[in-house]
């Protein structure tokens, strides 16, 4: 098994983790990694809202949710499995190069910072996301009707 499959297999059932990063993936005494701090046994507290309100509190979040937390929104609208499927990202990312994740977050701007990648950026282009200096300046289109509406299922 793998990180991957076993939220996969939490997701399924109905269930997000909310604060997916490297010192809450553990590797038991075979290799498997498990994955602890599961956000029911810290009573619905996701990373987002331990970040809230402990500013010293960090975590890989989504680009939506980095918007949610610079518009001090309590209880931010987002895709839960999304969220966890980024912060699973950004925690194999933090993985595979040995720096901390807060290496690519910019917290007093509420920004992403993301290694450049010719790649990347044709990607990011082709889907809309607008990139400036290596850092996320917009999420994809539909962050103005969340802005206004407080809603949109498209956004991670």
């Amino acid at each position: 098994k793998n990180v991957s499959s076993a939220m996969g297999s939490f997701q399924n059932a109905g269930y997000h983790h909310g604060d997916i990063q490297p010192h809450n993936i553990m590797i038991d005494n075979e290799g498997s990694p498990k994955i602890i701090d599961n956000s029911l046994a810290n009573y619905g507290k996701t990373a987002y809202h331990k970040m809230i309100y402990d500013e010293d509190y960090t975590s890989p979040i989504s680009p939506v949710l980095m918007e949610n937390r610079k518009l001090k929104r309590v209880d931010p609208v987002h895709d839960k499995v999304k969220s966890d499927i980024f912060s699973l990202g950004m925690t194999t990312l933090s993985a595979a190069n040995g720096k901390n994740f807060n290496h690519y977050y910019d917290w007093n701007n509420d920004r992403i910072n993301m290694p450049y990648s010719p790649e990347a950026m044709q990607i990011f282009q082709e889907q809309g996301v607008k990139v400036d200096n290596m850092s996320f300046t917009k999420v994809p289109e539909g962050l103005n009707k969340m802005r206004n509406d407080g809603y949109s299922e498209e956004l991670v």
